[in-house]
């Protein structure tokens, strides 16, 4: 009787051990379903950045197709000074604040946020010929 006792003693041990050391890997039961994350519900792709650059020949990209939120830089990498805005000229009324303002001088940029969904024509405001026209078409 005394040897049943201490086999049943080791078996519950050996079975408490074995599911201490189980439970210390990590590792689900195996009769445990297993847990994955859920993707957010509002998880949104994050905004993308355009690049155009303004040279002598003219604008390295004319039309862009963007997202809301996405940015666009506009790099001047001429010797001439270049002053990216909205259209029409001389207003830059149709995306009112996409405007750099200044003429931008070499190596100098200047980047806007697109925040509504609409077509933004946009042009050099110091240079008025054909190569420095684009039109930046945003959507949702």
């Amino acid at each position: 009787m005394r040897k049943i006792i201490i086999s049943f003693i080791v078996v519950v041990i050996f079975v408490v051990l074995l599911f201490v050391l189980g439970s210390q890997t990590g590792k689900a039961p195996t009769n445990s379903p297993a847990i994955s994350p859920s993707p957010t519900p509002n998880a949104q792709k994050a905004p993308n950045t355009f690049l155009v650059q303004i040279t002598s020949q003219g604008l390295s990209v004319s039309e862009l197709n963007i997202k809301v939120g996405d940015m666009v830089t506009f790099k001047n990498v001429d010797s001439a000074r270049h002053w990216p805005a909205a259209g029409p000229h001389p207003t830059h009324q149709i995306c009112s604040g996409f405007d750099a303002l200044k003429g931008l001088s070499q190596n100098e940029s200047y980047s806007y946020k697109f925040t509504e969904a609409k077509t933004c024509p946009f042009h050099d405001h110091l240079n008025i010929t054909d190569r420095y026209f684009g039109k930046i078409t945003v959507s949702e």
